[in-house]
């Protein structure tokens, strides 16, 4: 599981966010979230 609560969404997405980046993917720290949240 990524994240277990808003609390933790704070912390764990900008992390995905900048391992994706690094892999030169373009996308969003809202859409990072958004994901996360859906798939829970």
């Amino acid at each position: 599981m990524w994240f277990r609560g808003d609390s933790d969404e704070v912390y764990w997405s900008p992390r995905i966010l900048a391992d994706l980046r690094g892999d030169g993917e373009i996308i969003s720290r809202k859409t990072v979230a958004s994901a996360m949240k859906r798939l829970g």
